[in-house]
Protein backbone atom coordinates (compact mmCIF):
# COMPACT_ATOMS: atom_id res chain seq x y z
CA UNK A 1 0.00 0.00 0.00
CA UNK A 2 2.83 2.33 0.98
CA UNK A 3 4.27 1.69 -2.64
CA UNK A 4 1.34 3.01 -3.93
CA UNK A 5 0.87 6.56 -2.21
CA UNK A 6 -0.52 5.69 1.16
CA UNK A 7 1.34 7.45 4.29
CA UNK A 8 1.09 6.20 8.03
CA UNK A 9 -0.31 4.26 10.13
CA UNK A 10 -2.17 6.60 12.38
CA UNK A 11 -2.56 6.08 15.93
CA UNK A 12 -5.15 4.28 14.63
CA UNK A 13 -3.28 1.97 12.36
CA UNK A 14 -4.88 3.34 9.50
CA UNK A 15 -2.92 4.85 6.34
CA UNK A 16 -3.86 7.64 3.57
CA UNK A 17 -3.81 8.38 0.20
CA UNK A 18 -4.33 12.03 -0.22
CA UNK A 19 -4.36 13.85 -4.11
CA UNK A 20 -6.37 13.25 -6.37
CA UNK A 21 -4.06 11.91 -9.20
CA UNK A 22 -3.17 9.42 -6.73
CA UNK A 23 -6.66 7.97 -5.81
CA UNK A 24 -7.23 7.80 -9.95
CA UNK A 25 -3.90 6.04 -10.38
CA UNK A 26 -5.04 3.96 -6.96
CA UNK A 27 -8.34 2.91 -8.24
CA UNK A 28 -7.21 2.42 -12.08
CA UNK A 29 -4.25 -0.03 -11.47
CA UNK A 30 -3.86 -1.34 -7.79
CA UNK A 31 -7.49 -1.52 -6.40
CA UNK A 32 -8.36 -4.36 -9.26
CA UNK A 33 -5.15 -6.40 -8.52
CA UNK A 34 -6.40 -6.34 -4.79
CA UNK A 35 -9.52 -7.40 -5.65
CA UNK A 36 -8.30 -10.13 -7.37
CA UNK A 37 -6.33 -11.15 -3.99
CA UNK A 38 -7.91 -10.11 -1.30
CA UNK A 39 -11.47 -9.90 0.03
CA UNK A 40 -12.11 -5.88 -0.18
CA UNK A 41 -14.65 -4.00 0.76
CA UNK A 42 -15.08 0.22 0.40
CA UNK A 43 -16.92 1.87 3.32
CA UNK A 44 -20.60 2.91 1.99
CA UNK A 45 -19.93 6.29 1.23
CA UNK A 46 -16.74 5.77 -0.51
CA UNK A 47 -18.59 2.96 -2.85
CA UNK A 48 -20.98 5.13 -3.96
CA UNK A 49 -18.94 7.89 -4.72
CA UNK A 50 -16.35 5.50 -6.86
CA UNK A 51 -19.83 4.24 -8.19
CA UNK A 52 -20.84 7.85 -9.67
CA UNK A 53 -17.92 9.54 -10.71
CA UNK A 54 -15.98 6.68 -11.91
CA UNK A 55 -16.02 4.17 -15.43
CA UNK A 56 -13.57 1.47 -15.89
CA UNK A 57 -12.56 1.00 -19.42
CA UNK A 58 -11.69 -2.62 -20.05
CA UNK A 59 -10.70 -4.42 -23.58
CA UNK A 60 -12.96 -6.70 -25.41
CA UNK A 61 -11.80 -9.51 -27.05
CA UNK A 62 -13.15 -11.41 -29.91
CA UNK A 63 -11.85 -14.67 -31.76
CA UNK A 64 -12.22 -15.53 -35.03
CA UNK A 65 -10.29 -18.55 -36.47
CA UNK A 66 -9.70 -17.60 -40.11
CA UNK A 67 -7.94 -20.77 -40.67
CA UNK A 68 -6.29 -23.53 -39.64
CA UNK A 69 -3.29 -21.84 -39.07
CA UNK A 70 -4.01 -18.71 -37.81
CA UNK A 71 -6.89 -16.38 -35.87
CA UNK A 72 -7.80 -13.24 -35.80
CA UNK A 73 -7.84 -11.14 -32.27
CA UNK A 74 -10.10 -8.02 -32.22
CA UNK A 75 -9.63 -6.10 -29.68
CA UNK A 76 -11.81 -3.12 -28.48
CA UNK A 77 -11.93 -0.66 -24.73
CA UNK A 78 -15.23 0.37 -23.68
CA UNK A 79 -15.58 1.65 -20.63
CA UNK A 80 -19.40 0.14 -18.66
CA UNK A 81 -21.36 2.68 -19.97
CA UNK A 82 -20.71 2.40 -23.27
CA UNK A 83 -18.34 4.16 -24.44
CA UNK A 84 -15.96 2.74 -27.11
CA UNK A 85 -12.00 4.26 -26.32
CA UNK A 86 -10.25 4.43 -30.18
CA UNK A 87 -6.78 3.13 -29.98
CA UNK A 88 -5.19 6.04 -30.70
CA UNK A 89 -6.32 7.64 -27.16
CA UNK A 90 -5.04 4.49 -25.25
CA UNK A 91 -1.74 4.51 -27.06
CA UNK A 92 -1.78 8.57 -25.90
CA UNK A 93 -2.55 6.92 -22.20
CA UNK A 94 -0.10 4.61 -22.38
CA UNK A 95 2.44 7.04 -23.19
CA UNK A 96 1.95 9.63 -21.02
CA UNK A 97 2.27 6.91 -18.16
CA UNK A 98 -1.86 7.97 -16.86
CA UNK A 99 -4.61 5.55 -16.05
CA UNK A 100 -7.11 7.91 -16.23
CA UNK A 101 -8.73 10.76 -18.14
CA UNK A 102 -12.09 12.62 -18.47
CA UNK A 103 -15.32 11.21 -20.42
CA UNK A 104 -17.43 13.09 -22.17
CA UNK A 105 -20.31 12.49 -19.84
CA UNK A 106 -18.06 14.04 -17.08
CA UNK A 107 -17.00 11.16 -15.35
CA UNK A 108 -13.56 9.44 -15.37
CA UNK A 109 -12.41 6.71 -17.50
CA UNK A 110 -10.13 4.12 -15.47
CA UNK A 111 -7.73 1.82 -16.93
CA UNK A 112 -5.19 -0.66 -15.83
CA UNK A 113 -2.37 0.72 -18.19
CA UNK A 114 0.41 -1.92 -16.75
CA UNK A 115 -2.17 -5.13 -17.64
CA UNK A 116 -2.68 -3.32 -21.22
CA UNK A 117 1.20 -3.06 -21.69
CA UNK A 118 1.89 -6.52 -20.32
CA UNK A 119 -0.93 -7.41 -22.62
CA UNK A 120 0.59 -5.83 -25.66
CA UNK A 121 4.18 -7.14 -24.83
CA UNK A 122 2.54 -10.76 -25.19
CA UNK A 123 1.07 -9.72 -28.46
CA UNK A 124 4.65 -8.83 -29.41
CA UNK A 125 5.91 -12.07 -28.38
CA UNK A 126 3.32 -13.73 -30.77
CA UNK A 127 4.90 -12.06 -33.77
CA UNK A 128 1.06 -10.84 -35.33
CA UNK A 129 0.27 -9.25 -38.40
CA UNK A 130 -1.78 -5.99 -36.99
CA UNK A 131 -4.94 -5.11 -39.16
CA UNK A 132 -7.59 -2.13 -38.21
CA UNK A 133 -9.51 -4.72 -36.22
CA UNK A 134 -6.84 -5.96 -34.23
CA UNK A 135 -4.18 -8.73 -34.91
CA UNK A 136 -3.81 -11.96 -37.09
CA UNK A 137 -1.96 -14.63 -34.65
CA UNK A 138 -0.23 -17.96 -35.86
CA UNK A 139 -2.21 -20.94 -34.45
CA UNK A 140 0.14 -21.75 -31.99
CA UNK A 141 -0.17 -19.41 -29.79
CA UNK A 142 -3.92 -20.13 -29.10
CA UNK A 143 -2.83 -21.03 -25.35
CA UNK A 144 -0.44 -18.53 -24.85
CA UNK A 145 -2.97 -15.29 -25.94
CA UNK A 146 -5.76 -17.47 -23.55
CA UNK A 147 -4.04 -18.07 -20.23
CA UNK A 148 -3.33 -14.05 -20.81
CA UNK A 149 -6.28 -13.24 -21.50
CA UNK A 150 -7.70 -15.37 -18.45
CA UNK A 151 -5.23 -13.44 -15.67
CA UNK A 152 -7.84 -10.29 -15.94
CA UNK A 153 -11.49 -11.15 -14.84
CA UNK A 154 -12.71 -8.00 -15.97
CA UNK A 155 -11.44 -8.71 -19.83
CA UNK A 156 -14.44 -10.01 -21.91
CA UNK A 157 -13.22 -12.71 -24.56
CA UNK A 158 -15.93 -14.06 -27.18
CA UNK A 159 -14.55 -17.19 -28.92
CA UNK A 160 -16.08 -20.28 -30.43
CA UNK A 161 -15.71 -23.69 -28.94
CA UNK A 162 -13.11 -25.03 -31.03
CA UNK A 163 -10.24 -22.49 -30.39
CA UNK A 164 -10.71 -22.60 -26.29
CA UNK A 165 -10.92 -25.90 -26.76
CA UNK A 166 -7.46 -26.29 -29.06
CA UNK A 167 -6.38 -23.28 -26.18
CA UNK A 168 -6.76 -25.53 -23.48
CA UNK A 169 -4.53 -28.25 -24.92
CA UNK A 170 -1.29 -25.61 -25.90
CA UNK A 171 -1.70 -24.59 -21.91
CA UNK A 172 -2.25 -27.95 -20.56
CA UNK A 173 -5.56 -28.02 -19.03
CA UNK A 174 -7.04 -30.86 -21.03
CA UNK A 175 -5.03 -34.22 -20.60
CA UNK A 176 -3.43 -35.81 -23.90
CA UNK A 177 -4.89 -38.94 -25.59
CA UNK A 178 -1.54 -41.25 -25.94
CA UNK A 179 -2.02 -42.51 -30.30
CA UNK A 180 -2.47 -46.26 -30.48
CA UNK A 181 0.54 -47.81 -30.05
CA UNK A 182 -0.05 -52.14 -31.42
CA UNK A 183 1.97 -54.39 -29.59
CA UNK A 184 3.90 -51.77 -27.94
CA UNK A 185 0.65 -51.14 -25.08
CA UNK A 186 2.07 -53.70 -23.05
CA UNK A 187 5.44 -52.91 -23.48
CA UNK A 188 5.35 -49.11 -21.98
CA UNK A 189 4.61 -48.13 -18.73
CA UNK A 190 1.78 -45.37 -18.00
CA UNK A 191 4.06 -42.59 -17.41
CA UNK A 192 6.16 -43.42 -20.61
CA UNK A 193 3.00 -43.30 -23.00
CA UNK A 194 1.92 -39.95 -21.16
CA UNK A 195 5.48 -38.77 -23.04
CA UNK A 196 4.73 -40.36 -26.16
CA UNK A 197 1.01 -38.67 -25.82
CA UNK A 198 2.99 -35.40 -25.54
CA UNK A 199 5.36 -35.92 -28.29
CA UNK A 200 2.51 -36.71 -30.11
CA UNK A 201 0.82 -33.91 -29.41
CA UNK A 202 3.92 -31.85 -30.50
CA UNK A 203 4.61 -33.05 -33.78
CA UNK A 204 0.42 -32.25 -34.59
CA UNK A 205 0.36 -28.42 -33.53
CA UNK A 206 4.42 -28.00 -35.08
CA UNK A 207 5.75 -27.42 -31.52
CA UNK A 208 9.14 -28.26 -30.62
CA UNK A 209 9.80 -29.59 -27.33
CA UNK A 210 12.55 -31.43 -25.20
CA UNK A 211 11.57 -34.91 -23.63
CA UNK A 212 13.77 -34.94 -20.65
CA UNK A 213 13.69 -37.53 -17.45
CA UNK A 214 15.93 -39.07 -15.36
CA UNK A 215 18.21 -41.59 -17.25
CA UNK A 216 17.11 -44.95 -17.40
CA UNK A 217 13.61 -44.09 -17.33
CA UNK A 218 12.67 -45.23 -21.28
CA UNK A 219 13.14 -41.39 -23.08
CA UNK A 220 14.45 -43.13 -26.17
CA UNK A 221 11.39 -45.91 -26.26
CA UNK A 222 8.96 -43.41 -25.61
CA UNK A 223 10.63 -41.04 -29.01
CA UNK A 224 10.94 -44.41 -30.58
CA UNK A 225 7.03 -45.31 -30.26
CA UNK A 226 6.15 -42.04 -31.39
CA UNK A 227 8.41 -42.29 -34.92
CA UNK A 228 6.70 -45.33 -35.40
CA UNK A 229 3.15 -44.38 -34.66
CA UNK A 230 3.72 -40.62 -37.07
CA UNK A 231 5.72 -43.30 -39.88
CA UNK A 232 2.66 -45.70 -40.21
CA UNK A 233 -0.34 -43.95 -39.06
CA UNK A 234 0.26 -40.61 -40.76
CA UNK A 235 -0.04 -40.57 -44.50
CA UNK A 236 2.14 -38.65 -46.22
CA UNK A 237 3.76 -37.40 -43.25
CA UNK A 238 7.74 -36.26 -43.41
CA UNK A 239 10.32 -38.50 -42.67
CA UNK A 240 11.71 -39.02 -39.02
CA UNK A 241 15.14 -39.22 -37.48
CA UNK A 242 16.22 -40.57 -34.45
CA UNK A 243 20.01 -40.74 -33.21
CA UNK A 244 20.71 -43.30 -30.48
CA UNK A 245 24.07 -42.96 -28.94
CA UNK A 246 26.07 -45.49 -29.74
CA UNK A 247 26.44 -47.29 -26.19
CA UNK A 248 22.98 -48.36 -27.08
CA UNK A 249 22.22 -48.84 -29.78
CA UNK A 250 25.18 -51.47 -29.80
CA UNK A 251 24.32 -53.65 -27.26
CA UNK A 252 22.67 -57.32 -28.96
CA UNK A 253 24.63 -56.98 -32.09
CA UNK A 254 25.32 -59.69 -34.01
CA UNK A 255 29.14 -60.51 -33.48
CA UNK A 256 28.97 -62.93 -36.71
CA UNK A 257 31.52 -61.06 -39.13
CA UNK A 258 29.55 -60.46 -42.15
CA UNK A 259 26.04 -59.96 -40.54
CA UNK A 260 24.05 -57.34 -41.30
CA UNK A 261 23.70 -55.52 -38.09
CA UNK A 262 20.08 -54.98 -36.32
CA UNK A 263 19.95 -53.25 -33.21
CA UNK A 264 18.03 -52.97 -30.42
CA UNK A 265 16.10 -49.80 -31.80
CA UNK A 266 15.26 -51.60 -35.02
CA UNK A 267 14.61 -54.73 -33.35
CA UNK A 268 12.04 -52.20 -30.60
CA UNK A 269 10.31 -50.61 -33.76
CA UNK A 270 10.15 -53.57 -35.95
CA UNK A 271 12.55 -52.01 -38.59
CA UNK A 272 15.81 -53.40 -39.55
CA UNK A 273 19.24 -51.74 -41.42
CA UNK A 274 19.31 -48.46 -39.36
CA UNK A 275 23.13 -47.67 -40.34
CA UNK A 276 25.75 -46.50 -38.81
CA UNK A 277 27.46 -43.15 -38.56
CA UNK A 278 31.04 -42.63 -37.68
CA UNK A 279 33.25 -40.32 -37.96
CA UNK A 280 34.10 -37.63 -40.99
CA UNK A 281 32.15 -39.68 -43.61
CA UNK A 282 28.94 -38.79 -41.84
CA UNK A 283 28.80 -35.48 -43.42
CA UNK A 284 28.46 -37.41 -46.73
CA UNK A 285 24.70 -38.74 -45.05
CA UNK A 286 23.43 -35.17 -44.46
Amino acid sequence: MQRSGFTGPDAEGRLQLTGQDAVFEFFAREFPRLQREWKVTLEERLERSTARQFERVEPQFEVTPSGERWFDLGVVYRSRGGDVIPPPEVQRWLRSGRSHTRLPNGKVALMDTGAVEELQAVLLDCAPRQHAEGYRISSRQAGFVAATLQQQPGWRVQAPATWNQQAAQHSGEVPLECPPLGDLESVLRPYQKEGVAWLHFLRAHGFGGILADEMGLGKTLQTLAALRFARQRQAGCRPCSSFVRRAWCSTGWPRRRGSRRTSRCCRFTGRAGTPTLRGCPRVTWW
